[in-house]
């Protein structure tokens, strides 16, 4: 069944989870395997120059609200982000658009049916440039596909292979349409 994930009670030692089902389903979700990725919030520039911020926001309502970089990056960077709060139960996601070296646009979308007004919600991002290497021993590579991927399976190569499957996150972009 069509499902996110919903985070909430973010402290410096964890998190609670679960896996929620859209509203018009039952509840029930069989066991899932989600990756996740934490960093302490603010901005950071690896050894390489390579710019990594790490930030929250509260959004409510049914606009598009920007966000704003607390420094520019010198490239478009990728952004992942999250809802972390359960401050209303309707299942909701977080949609990007507009991304540049200031900031990035985002808003709170529930299923297609419902009026698209949320309660407010602590959104959290991590925005990185695109670059791959090693920071402490840990190999990454942050990247983009650009405007190309659709409903359709679409192979991605990485630039250097891992030496094993790597955790993957993937966030959309862009907001190129009305679906959820």
């Amino acid at each position: 069944d069509p499902a996110i994930v919903r985070i909430r009670n973010v402290t410096k030692t964890g998190f609670e989870i679960r896996i929620q089902e859209w509203d018009y389903l039952d509840g029930l979700h069989s066991e899932e395997t989600v990756s996740y990725i934490a960093m302490e919030r603010g901005s950071f520039t690896l050894s390489d120059g390579t710019i990594v911020e790490a930030g929250t926001s509260e959004l409510g309502g049914r606009r598009f609200r920007p966000a704003v970089f607390s420094q520019s990056f010198n490239e478009i960077p990728c952004v992942i982000a999250a809802i972390t709060s359960v401050h209303e139960q309707d299942a909701v996601i977080v949609g990007i658009r507009n991304i540049t070296r200031g900031g990035f646009e985002f808003i709170m979308k529930e299923k297609e049916q419902n009026r698209q007004k949320h309660a407010a919600e602590t959104i959290d991002y991590i925005a990185w440039e695109p670059s791959m290497g090693k920071t402490n021993g840990i190999r990454f590579e942050v990247n983009n596909t650009g405007d190309v991927v659709t409903y359709e399976d679409r192979i991605i190569d990485f630039v250097t292979p891992f030496f094993s499957s790597p955790i993957l996150l993937a966030d959309m972009q862009t907001t190129d349409g009305g679906d959820t």
